[in-house]
């Protein structure tokens, strides 16, 4: 009866041991876990969360996303999604980061950046936000310079009509023209109380 006592007793401490260990081992596999569907998420096509969704998936959302867009041997998509998902968060944060990407040596992040910006910190705007769009306005790279155009349909300032006004009439590129023509017109029909638009995506 002692034996058998002895024996469930050791059971009992091999088994809590084994339980211990086992807890132990997956503990760090959360985090593990978590990277894979941030990763997952960046990669998707189509798929664009809200900021509700972003923080109940990844409490650290835009520190995830401050970090992917800095990230520069990421690949374009990720980072670029990274970059555009930012708009959800419009903070000082963001905005110093957002502005030190628009001056980045890659076009795709320029492009993708200056757009971003003006998207998540144009309503209100003001005129430091319209004198950075602007600055892009003659980018050496086209894809760069119509985005920056684009850019200052969501800039509810004053300045940004002007510079649009402006760009129509004097740009160099007859095209710059044209899509700075055309970007008033639509900016014409934005309400300054109309919600930004979803991340990613440039109109």
């Amino acid at each position: 009866m002692l034996r058998t006592t002895k024996r469930f007793a050791f059971l009992g401490l091999m088994l809590t041991a084994l339980a211990l260990g086992a807890s132990a081992t997956a503990a760090p596999a959360a985090p593990r876990d978590a990277d894979a569907r941030f990763e997952a998420l960046l990669k998707a096509i189509d798929v664009l969360p809200t900021r509700a969704q972003l923080d109940a998936g990844f409490p650290d959302a835009r520190a995830r996303l401050l970090a992917a867009a800095a990230q520069d041997g990421r690949d374009a998509w990720t980072r670029s999604r990274a970059i555009g998902f930012l708009g959800l968060y419009p903070e000082a944060p963001v905005r110093a980061a957002l502005e030190g990407l628009s001056a980045h040596a890659d076009p795709e992040v320029r492009r993708q950046a200056v757009y971003t910006l003006a998207r998540a910190f144009g309503d209100p705007g003001d005129p430091a936000l319209v004198a950075r769009v602007l600055g892009l306005t003659d980018d050496t790279r086209p894809a760069v310079r119509d985005h920056a155009i684009r850019a200052l349909r969501w800039v509810r300032h004053a300045a940004a009509d002007q510079a649009l006004e402006r760009l129509s009439r004097e740009h160099a590129d007859p095209a710059a023209r044209a899509l700075a023509a055309s970007t008033r017109q639509r900016r014409a029909a934005v309400p300054s109380t109309s919600p930004r638009p979803s991340p990613g995506r440039s109109h």
